[in-house]
């Protein structure tokens, strides 16, 4: 996997747990939808706030990237025109989808979205 993607989630999520492990009690949640999901993120503590919204950010981004829904994402030129010069980090998420494909047996199938919104 991409040392930088692998790195930028080790901190995500080390600074969720960090502020779920402060003396601050205190709860934030942020809200809102992203990847054709609503989403619902809390986290605990003192920096929980700005951890929240570095995971939103990430979470917005990452959607920006992977929609099959938005024109101008990169899985969404690649769909409909067959060839897209992909970031790296698309370029890993494609890789590993592949790799969880053959290392399964096919049960994960990158491809079969598009069959099943045509059905």
């Amino acid at each position: 996997m991409n040392k930088k993607i692998i790195f930028s989630i080790s901190i995500l999520l080390s600074l969720i747990y960090i502020c779920g492990c402060a003396l601050s009690s205190r709860e934030y949640t942020k809200q809102f939808i992203a990847m054709d999901t609503y989403m619902s993120l809390k986290a605990y503590g003192d920096f929980a706030d700005n951890s929240l919204e570095l995971a939103k950010t990430e979470i917005n981004r990452l959607d920006l990237l992977l929609s099959t829904e938005k024109e101008n994402s990169e899985i969404s030129i690649l769909n409909s025109t067959g060839y897209c010069k992909v970031s790296s980090d698309t370029a890993t998420i494609i890789e590993t989808a592949l790799s969880l494909g053959n290392n399964t047996e096919g049960a994960i199938n990158i491809a079969i979205y598009l069959s099943l919104i045509h059905i």
